[in-house]
């Protein structure tokens, strides 16, 4: 009787046993299931995140396209018969005193197409690079409406001429920036601080503006969109400090892997 007994407790330990490795061996293949749907869903993320950052290259490449030609009208087209119509009445020594108001006003008008041509497409990327044409930039927005704008440029030159796609796209982010800031921020001063933080290069912006509530969760416009997108497309980071009566600040962040 007592070899019955012993045989049955053997027989539920076996038993019982089985019925933890079957169900250990269930956990571990559902455990690899899920594993297996998480890489898979990461894996369609990474490719949509793929997929749409080439989409945003091509639209903001055939943006660039449009603003070089249209700055190429502005300033060989319209700028040169400005200048024309300025020689002609200038020459015309009668004249002289009848057309100097008018020739003022086609100065006034050739320095606007001038700025639009240079903002469209700023000729200082390809010629001097990054960190002159944001000095550049700035110097055509300082002192507009009493508007103050620091660079502090700790790095100079650290982005290659002939990383123009990149360039490009930080430039017109600041760009971006500064006409939000003039057009909405009530501020009187910017700063702009460009720096390296260990393996990042770092492109900060302040404005001592009004700011605004919740900066994440207010809808972007058109132009903030663009910014996210190029910061998309170049791999850049970037981070969103604000609140009422506190000013604007807008960093950026971009791995030396992208640069180099």
């Amino acid at each position: 009787m007592q070899e019955v007994n012993n045989y049955i407790y053997v027989l539920i330990i076996i038993s019982i046993s089985g019925i933890i490795f079957l169900c250990a061996v269930a956990i571990y293949f559902y455990i690899q299931s899920l594993k297996k749907v998480s890489r898979q869903k990461e894996d369609r993320q990474k490719m949509e995140v793929v997929y749409k950052a080439s989409m945003l290259s091509v639209i903001i490449q055939l943006q660039e396209e449009e603003r070089k030609k249209i700055g190429r009208e502005l300033h060989d087209g319209i700028g040169s018969i400005l200048a024309a119509l300025k020689l002609r009445m200038s020459s015309t020594t009668s004249l002289l005193e009848k057309n100097r108001e008018n020739i003022r006003d086609i100065d006034t008008i050739s320095n606007i197409v001038r700025n639009l041509s240079h903002l469209l497409s700023p000729p200082e990327l390809e010629l001097l690079g990054f960190h002159e044409a944001v000095e550049s930039l700035c110097d055509t927005y300082q002192n507009k409406d009493g508007l103050q704008i620091i660079v502090n440029d700790a790095v100079p030159g650290f982005i290659p001429k002939n990383r123009l796609q990149l360039s490009l796209s930080l430039y017109r982010v600041l760009q971006e920036l500064i006409t939000n800031t003039v057009k909405h921020a009530n501020a009187s001063k910017i700063v702009i601080d460009i720096k390296n933080e260990k393996d990042t290069f770092v492109v900060d912006y302040f404005d001592n503006g009004i700011g605004f509530n919740e900066a994440g969760k207010i809808k972007p416009g058109l132009g903030m969109q663009n910014v996210y997108g190029r910061l998309l497309v170049i791999g850049a980071t970037y981070r969103i400090q604000t609140s009422p009566g506190r000013g604007f600040r807008f960093t950026v962040f971009v791995d030396h892997k992208h640069i180099h």
